[in-house]
């Protein structure tokens, strides 16, 4: 299974999230604003 961490007005995200749909792929769609543990310190 695929993690998509993406921000959901980039348009290449959107464009990405898009053709993963299209093709069928299975994944997980994580929006990045809410993943703390990546941000910078």
């Amino acid at each position: 299974m695929i993690q998509y961490y993406a921000y959901p007005k980039c348009s290449t995200c959107q464009k990405g999230k898009k053709w993963l749909e299209s093709n069928g792929a299975e994944f997980d769609y994580i929006d990045n604003r809410k993943t703390h543990h990546l941000q910078r310190s």
